[in-house]
């Protein structure tokens, strides 16, 4: 039962830590690129903001893939980017490198405090921790992925490249400048325009959100709250989901068939203990009984030398000498005692050895008198 209870505890501590693990890759925001770059090996960023809230994908603005947030002062930032590359046995591709650069501007209002630069070759992801200044309330970061590929195709001997742009404020106003937010008309509004300004601003909306291509969809990557998305993005979604899934069903099975090798190996050691016990017990129980048996056939042997020495007589060592009666018989004279003795004792007529009186059976070989 202890060992059963240490191993649900094993197996609850690790499903607790991959669960932990496998969690951002639900919560990371996840754009499809054009046909075109994924024809030459690249097939989706991931782009995540951990820390921002209501972060979510506005569009393709100066050929950049535009992401907004919520922060707040001296908040923790985790940025994500990825790049997914379609497997080189697929693509006539002999050599690829690739390149990561972050830019990372803090502003206070429109004035900027400092500016930062990452850079990562060589490597499919990148995650870089970043902590909001106390003073700031805007920050704007640069993502690129550059992939260049090496080919004997001059088609695909070409470096592909792709451009993020992230705007996390404290500030709406900043954030709906960025999301080209369309304005309406309310009574109730003090910022409300004309009827023809808000449509002028939603045919704006609408014809930067077509010039973002099919691939790019609206999404929120925190809280859902984008609902239009592109055919691709959500099949490239769902098949992460069902990846996960299937890997999280993979690795549950894994623990437990090992958990049940474990268990299963000592049940056998138990029981071979418990064999080994008993075969001990039972041999301590035949060493008893024939150490009885020994005991018993010493004893009998000991009877029947007393027996044997009872039925010779007295010796003339024993013999009184004063006694008249018991003086020694002349030649001619019939041993009267020894007469009676050999009346009284009789001996197995199959093993010999001595007859108790009134005895039916030989103790020694059982055989009848």
């Amino acid at each position: 039962m202890k060992t059963f209870s240490k191993s649900i505890a094993k197996l609850t501590i690790l499903t607790i830590l991959f669960c932990l693990f496998s969690l951002p890759c639900f919560a990371e925001l996840r754009r499809v690129p054009a046909a075109s770059i994924v024809e030459q090996g690249l097939t989706a960023i991931t782009v995540d903001a951990e820390g921002a809230e209501d972060f979510r994908y506005v569009g393709l603005k100066d050929k950049r893939h535009t992401y907004v947030g919520k922060i707040k002062p001296e908040s923790k930032i985790k940025f994500v980017i990825s790049g997914s590359l379609k497997s080189a046995k697929e693509l006539p591709i002999t050599g690829r490198t690739n390149l990561i650069r972050l830019q990372v501007t803090v502003k206070k209002g429109d004035t900027v405090i400092k500016t930062e630069n990452f850079r990562k070759e060589n490597v499919n992801s990148v995650f870089l921790n970043y902590t909001v200044p106390k003073d700031a309330d805007t920050l704007e970061v640069i993502e690129l992925f550059a992939l260049t590929n090496k080919s004997k195709d001059s088609k695909f001997n070409q470096k592909v490249t792709t451009v993020n742009k992230l705007v996390l404020s404290a500030r709406e106003d900043v954030l709906a400048a960025v999301a080209g937010q369309p304005v309406t008309t309310d009574s109730s509004d003090k910022k409300a325009t004309p009827d023809t300004d808000g449509k002028k601003t939603k045919v704006d909306a609408n014809k930067n959100k077509e010039g973002s291509g099919k691939n790019t969809g609206k999404t929120d990557g925190k809280n859902g709250k984008g609902t239009e998305e592109s055919p691709e993005a959500e099949a490239a979604k769902r098949f992460t989901r069902i990846v996960s899934g299937i890997a999280f069903l993979v690795f549950l099975a894994g623990i437990g068939f090992h958990f049940f090798l474990k268990n299963k190996k000592s049940n056998r050691i138990a029981s071979d203990r418990l064999a080994r016990k008993e075969q001990l017990r039972l041999q301590a129980i035949e060493r008893q009984k024939q150490l009885k048996q020994n005991s018993q056939q010493e004893e009998t042997q000991e009877e029947w030398q007393e027996e044997i020495q009872r039925t010779d007589g007295p010796t003339e060592d024993t013999l009184p000498p004063d006694n008249p009666q018991h003086a020694i018989p002349q030649a001619g004279e019939p041993n009267a005692s020894a007469a009676t003795g050999a009346a009284q004792t009789s001996y197995c007529q199959n093993c010999g050895a001595p007859l108790k009186a009134n005895s039916k059976f030989c103790e020694n070989c059982g055989s009848k008198v």
